[in-house]
């Protein structure tokens, strides 16, 4: 899918499409088109989140890094990952050879709040992705999890927000912590990742009927916790499915939830 010179059939982080934003009632309109808006004043000030090269224009990484970048990406059959109890396609996977660029991008991604960056990542997930689950999921409503800061409008709503626009009649549904319970998960161990709950913000009654597909998204899934919070949180539905930006699988090993 990623090359040099990228054709009109098939969407490539080097190629971004003039898309207006995409329109949903579940989230804040005005808030994406802000961050947009600081996107494109950032890119001509940021320096390449891998090779830290201050030459402009920047979408969180240079030209020659997404070059890099697209010479690790998952495509075909190995978007899907092993070991969780639902379907798991990731972008990308963290391992030992692609740690020295997975684990930057990863961190950029969090503190960055690049929406071209993001608009680039949503085109490749759904392009893998669409043949995979595009017939099992409709009409899909997509799901984030609750920001682990003061801001509702993180990376990952940001990421769902864009996703959600290669899917015809889509709805957006935000997740919320329990009370009592933290938003990182940061140190925790097996044991207390376990008990991870979420609760929905909204009835979402648009989406309530016992067949409907859910989409949850997330930048990187380890365990599996928070996957999993969300889908009891959901009601245990037959549709589940996640779609995420990394997948670290060793962790996910030492420490399943199932």
């Amino acid at each position: 899918m990623i090359k040099n010179e990228p054709t009109s059939s098939q969407p490539c982080f080097l190629k971004f499409e003039n898309r207006s934003p995409p329109r949903h009632t579940e989230f804040d309109v005005r808030a994406l088109r802000s961050v947009a808006r600081v996107d494109s004043v950032l890119r001509w000030f940021r320096s390449c989140a891998l090779c830290h090269s201050p030459l402009p224009p920047i979408d969180l990484l240079c030209r020659r890094c997404w070059i890099r970048l697209s010479a690790i990406q998952n495509r075909g059959v190995s978007l899907k990952q092993i070991g969780y109890p639902f379907p798991v396609y990731s972008l990308f996977t963290w391992n030992q050879k692609t740690e020295a660029l997975v684990r930057p991008l990863l961190h950029s991604f969090k503190g960055g709040r690049a929406f071209r960056a993001t608009r680039l990542f949503a085109d490749a997930l759904a392009y893998e992705t669409a043949c995979e689950i595009g017939s099992s999921l409709a009409p899909p409503c997509f799901v984030h999890p609750p920001s682990s800061g003061p801001s509702r409008n993180d990376h990952s709503w940001l990421l769902t927000s864009v996703l959600s626009a290669h899917w015809p009649g889509t709805g957006i549904l935000c997740l919320k912590q329990k009370d009592g319970e933290l938003g990182s998960q940061k140190g925790k161990t097996a044991q207390e990742r376990r008990l991870k709950r979420y609760e929905r913000v909204d009835p979402c009654e648009n989406f309530s009927s016992p067949g409907t597909s859910w989409i949850f998204v997330d930048d990187v899934i380890t365990s599996g916790s928070t996957a999993m919070a969300a889908y009891m949180a959901l009601g245990d539905p037959d549709r589940f499915t996640v779609l995420s930006l990394i997948c670290r699988p060793k962790l996910a090993g030492k420490s399943a939830i199932w």
